[in-house]
């Protein structure tokens, strides 16, 4: 009987450290596709791409190259052919920059009919697309053809100066406007100005004192 009662306690001293590990264990996030199919994706212009997914898991991969710090605006849309009815919930939309594949820069969820991003104001590079079903389980807009396209902008406006740090702040003065680009969605890229002495950081694209 006691060795029974030893048994039975490593039993559940066991158990509940089993119980504790996954408790503790994060879950990792996992990319839905690689870099190098992400690399080996068309890239997006200003002309319409049609495509479709072949089934309810299916991935379109499109890329986005921004070679000036500018913005870019993403279209989608169910091509003139589609019919309505099979779109169901729709697709789902996600920006990833190349160095980061598990967290989107921007999401969008179930798009039925034409849709344009706003302004996306980030700095040079290359960013990822993915279009896939809004739903696994039905109602999905399987082999229904979409059109994608991206217009980007780069032009000298956009902010080039390098005042990302304290040190490197620019003066203003009261009284006059001054206008710039930060990276609104990333985080990184923040611009740092100083008056009468005192330094803070700006994250807005215009700023009047």
């Amino acid at each position: 009987m006691k060795q029974r009662t030893i048994n039975i306690t490593r039993n559940i001293i066991c158990i509940l450290g089993l119980l504790a590990l996954i408790i503790l264990i994060k879950p990792t996030k996992v990319c839905a596709f690689s870099m190098n199919d992400a690399k080996n994706s068309p890239v997006l212009t200003s002309q319409y791409r049609t495509t479709r997914l072949r089934n309810e898991y299916d991935v379109k991969l499109f890329q986005v190259q921004m070679p000036k710090s500018g913005y870019f605006r993403i279209t989608l849309r169910p091509n003139a052919v589609a019919d309505e009815n099979d779109i169901g919930y729709g697709w789902n939309l996600n920006i990833y920059r190349k160095d980061n594949l598990k967290e989107p820069v921007k999401q969008y969820w179930q798009i039925e009919n034409k849709m344009v991003t706003e302004k996306l104001v980030l700095t040079s590079g290359t960013y990822y697309i993915e279009v896939k079903s809004y739903s696994e389980y039905g109602m999905s807009p399987i082999m229904v053809p979409f059109d994608i396209k991206a217009d980007v902008v780069s032009e000298n406006n956009w902010e080039q100066e390098n005042n990302n740090t304290f040190k490197k702040a620019n003066k203003i003065s009261i009284g006059k406007k001054y206008q710039g680009t930060s990276d609104l969605y990333s985080g990184n890229n923040r611009i740092f100005r100083e008056r009468n002495g005192s330094k803070y950081r700006e994250n807005y694209s215009n700023l009047k004192l």
